[in-house]
């Protein structure tokens, strides 16, 4: 296990957080720090880019400070993007960045902003040019007065726009539905495109819809999305794609024929990924991760809560299934979704998130790999006393075998990330330290060089 950053967490919903530079095999991924963590204060609310090129030590540059209540919150991490020029993009936000939340510093922000800087030179993340800004549309179309921003999620089609390609930013805007802008320089200036998806009359819940991306590279973008939060909706899991400026069911139906106006269908107009139980069996589902296998077909992780076991006391908004999430591997195989339960995740992390699990990565060059943060043994279902980090390999007859990246650790393990160098070796990143709240962390970013799917290096 190396240390990369000392002080760094990250949220799930801003991607991707980790890529790999091809010209040398370098590793980049970016972090937010807090003041719970090493340097406290001085580096709290940091927006970081770390560059770790195996074997070579990490060098880590800070690119921005956005405290949200005065704090560092995972919510603020990057998403980055390597231009074809060479040059790194990061885009980054504040947590409901423009609600009156932030920190004096940024003057109590009346706009919600993105935010994005380049780094100045080709494969070099020490250094960055200045900070720009993309301001979103503040009129809510939900009526219920939200106009933040939070997230970013950065994916190029080389076949749309003009001869550089088009650029998109997905995120999460005014109504606090999924809104889409997009670059069609690299990330120079931006435009607002429209809503990718919007709830029926004023929303469900306090955020409504929460997705995840993956892109071919040419001219289609994929997506999976529940209906609201989880806290406070029993969510399916829905699947649909963009291509040439439309939106699409998994079939290939048009659902909505322009994706650049303000009209937009809610998530449940896609395709089912996964349809809801009661508190009976599977329930309350969240996205983990959307990825195309080498194999070409689309993979999905997400989370649900089983049955009715609660936590008394433990949490702030208590529900059934609080004390007993799971998780599930999805594919598409012939126009269908086929979703099955591998895996016990425990309860949520921490009182505010009752639905907050350990997470897990795909490794996409066989889609049959899984690393999981989990407090619950997945060999044998006993109890842990850390979320400790497994990997998992489904063998030919379905069956899936697991073993201990993490054993017996004095520190949570947690949101592992995997950044995939070439066929023989792939970089397991993950948070390491605990984790209070979201705006409260003592983590530091490590990781580990593994081999081929499944294998150490």
């Amino acid at each position: 296990m190396i240390e990369l950053n000392a002080n760094g967490g990250w949220c799930w919903y801003q991607d991707p957080r980790v890529i790999v530079d091809p010209s040398d095999g370098a590793v980049l991924f970016a972090s937010v720090a807090n003041r719970s963590g090493a340097d406290g204060e001085r580096r709290n609310g940091d927006i970081d880019v770390t560059r770790f090129s195996p074997p070579d030590r990490a060098e880590t540059t800070a690119l921005a400070k956005i405290p949200t209540l005065g704090l560092g919150d995972d919510h603020n991490a990057a998403a980055l993007w390597q231009r074809p020029d060479g040059r790194y993009l990061a885009v980054y936000t504040g947590h409901l960045y423009g609600s009156g939340l932030n920190d004096s510093a940024r003057g109590k922000d009346t706009a919600p902003t993105s935010f994005s800087r380049v780094s100045r030179a080709p494969h070099d993340a020490a250094e960055w040019g200045p900070e720009r800004g993309f301001s979103w549309p503040a009129n809510d179309p939900t009526g219920n007065g939200n106009h933040d921003v939070t997230y970013a999620n950065l994916l190029h089609l080389a076949e749309e726009g003009g001869e550089r390609g088009r650029l998109y930013n997905f995120a999460r805007a005014a109504g606090r539905a999924m809104h889409v802008a997009y670059s069609d320089d690299w990330g120079d200036t931006w435009a607002y495109g429209g809503i990718l998806s919007l709830p029926p009359g004023t929303g469900r819940a306090y955020s409504n819809g929460y997705f995840k991306f993956c892109g071919n590279g040419r001219d289609r973008i994929d997506f999976i999305a529940t209906e609201a939060h989880p806290r406070d909706y029993n969510n399916g899991v829905y699947h649909g794609f963009i291509r040439a400026g439309k939106s699409h069911d998994a079939a290939g139906n048009v659902i909505d024929g322009d994706l650049f106006r303000e009209a937009a269908p809610p998530p449940e107009a896609f395709t089912p990924v996964f349809a809801p139980s009661d508190e009976r069996g599977h329930h309350h589902a969240w996205t983990t991760q959307l990825e195309r296998g080498r194999d070409g077909r689309l993979y999905a992780l997400f989370t649900t809560r089983y049955g009715d076991a609660r936590a008394p006391g433990r949490f702030t908004h208590p529900g059934p299934g609080e004390a007993d999430h799971r998780l599930f591997l999805a594919v598409l195989e012939d126009g269908a979704w086929r979703a099955s339960e591998i895996a016990r995740m425990g309860p949520g992390l921490h009182p505010d998130q009752e639905d907050y699990t350990g997470l897990a990565a795909l490794d996409p060059r066989d889609g049959a790999t899984v690393y999981v943060s989990t407090c619950v043994d997945p060999r044998d279902d006993a109890s842990l006393a850390r979320w400790e980090l497994f990997a998992g390999k489904r063998g030919d007859e379905g069956v899936w075998r697991w073993s201990p990246i993490t054993w017996d650790s004095p520190e949570e393990n947690l949101r592992p990330q995997l950044a995939v160098i070439d066929d023989d070796a792939a970089a397991l990143l993950w948070l390491r330290g605990t984790y209070p709240h979201q705006r409260d962390y003592a983590e530091r970013v490590v990781g580990r060089i593994l081999g081929r799917a499944g294998t150490d290096a």
